[in-house]
């Protein structure tokens, strides 16, 4: 088990990921303390650990931000190229994706540039088989990407799911033990539609897509969806997607409800088509 403490809470659970990717691979025990300054042009972070009596390393990076949002981002990104290294150093154990945690490196790659091989290879640490697939994907995507800057994306959140996958990173909890917080959570969510469709209304902002996602949407009563799903109509976009991501949701009470909100797409997720990996990782459907 690797303890980990970071003084920004707000950082800790982001950075927790990266070192529970770890916990998967090593048996150690030890613990991994992390203390940061960001000096404005300079960003240093300091690594402790118990491992070895008087361990310290230190890290530097240069800064430059553009905004707050931005400040964020780069403090992230430097703490987890430190904190990877120093549990690489500690357990001898390389990730597939080095440092990467809780990004789409697709999308990582496009924005930066010329520079993303050489940045994933020898900043984040990523494999070299690993950033070769990056690479490919990107470039089969590039044709179909979209780059109407001009129009918005709209994300709906539900952060509910039958189980909690083994493998899962993402915020949710399983529908079972949290039944209680459905209502008054899509309450809420209900209201920030209604301001985001009045933000929409005055700034007269186009609306490309809606993408209900989560968690699992369909995992949630089919009569509660359904209020979100009308909510939703009002966008009036061409593309309309929910996530579908345990085939096991998807009753016909779902599919009609879907259809009658003119959903164009749902997306499907099994994960992997192997039975006894899907069992393992807490899924209850099988491939068929």
């Amino acid at each position: 088990m690797i303890k980990f403490s970071c003084p920004n809470e707000n950082y800790l659970n982001d950075l927790m990921e990266l070192v529970r990717a770890f916990e998967q691979r090593t048996d150690e025990d030890f613990s991994v303390d992390v203390d940061y300054e960001n000096r404005g042009a300079e960003f240093v972070v300091k690594v402790r650990t118990d491992k070895f009596p008087g361990f310290e390393k230190t890290f530097r990076y240069p800064f430059s931000a553009k905004d707050e949002m931005d400040v964020k981002r780069l403090e992230k990104r430097y703490l987890k190229e430190s904190i990877y290294g120093v549990i690489v150093f500690l357990t001898g154990v390389n990730l597939p994706y080095g440092c990467l945690t809780g990004i789409r490196p697709t999308k990582l790659f496009v924005e930066l540039g010329d520079k993303a091989s050489e940045t994933f290879r020898r900043e984040f640490s990523v494999s070299d088989k690993k950033a070769d697939l990056i690479e490919k994907v990107v470039e089969v995507q590039r044709p179909i990407r979209n780059h109407d800057e001009d129009g918005y994306d709209v994300f709906v959140f539900i952060p509910f799911c039958p189980t909690k996958c083994a493998y899962c990173s993402f915020v949710s909890v399983p529908i079972d033990r949290q039944k209680k917080l459905i209502e008054p959570y899509v309450n809420c969510l209900l209201k920030e539609l209604e301001l985001a469709k009045e933000v929409v209304r005055t700034k007269n902002i186009k609306v490309r897509s809606v993408y209900i996602g989560g968690g699992t949407p369909t995992s949630i009563p089919v009569d509660i969806l359904d209020k979100i799903l009308a909510s939703c109509d009002d966008f009036e976009t061409s593309e309309f997607t929910v996530e579908a991501g345990r085939p096991d949701t998807m009753t016909a009470s779902v599919i009609r409800t879907l259809k009658a909100h003119k959903v164009t797409r749902i997306s499907v997720n099994p994960q992997t088509f192997n039975d006894k990996t899907l069992e393992l990782i807490g899924r209850k459907h099988t491939s068929a």
